[in-house]
């Protein structure tokens, strides 16, 4: 048995496998559970509270964006309490979008409003 499943059976807790978790999680909307399963186009699969729906973190970076001119993945995930990947989809969710610009340089990714990318 792996180290960490006798860890946890030390502690009187069993793990639930992926799949059931998966599983459950997919019927969270039908059983109106306020939390809800999401897909972002990379694949990245999420359990979210409506705190973090797209609206709520969108309007949330437009703000960061407001008081400056550019920002990063990274600075968001600093500033909102998130990890990285996050804060990765949101940006380029909002980029499809057509909120936000993309701007790749050799010293990273940042990302401007799109009334502020300078042309």
């Amino acid at each position: 048995m792996p180290k960490y499943a006798t860890n946890l059976l030390s502690f009187h807790t069993a793990l639930i496998s992926p799949s059931d978790l998966f599983g459950a999680a997919q019927l969270f909307a039908s059983l109106a559970i306020p939390i809800q399963l999401k897909q972002y186009p990379s694949g990245l699969y999420v359990l979210q509270t409506h705190r973090h729906s797209f609206d709520m973190i969108s309007t949330r970076i437009i703000s960061i964006l407001d008081s400056c001119e550019y920002t990063t993945a990274l600075e968001v995930a600093e500033i909102l309490g998130q990890n990285l990947a996050m804060s990765t989809e949101y940006l380029q969710e909002m980029e499809q979008m057509g909120t936000l610009v993309r701007d790749e340089q050799f010293t990273g990714v940042t990302f401007w409003r799109e009334d502020q990318w300078p042309r």
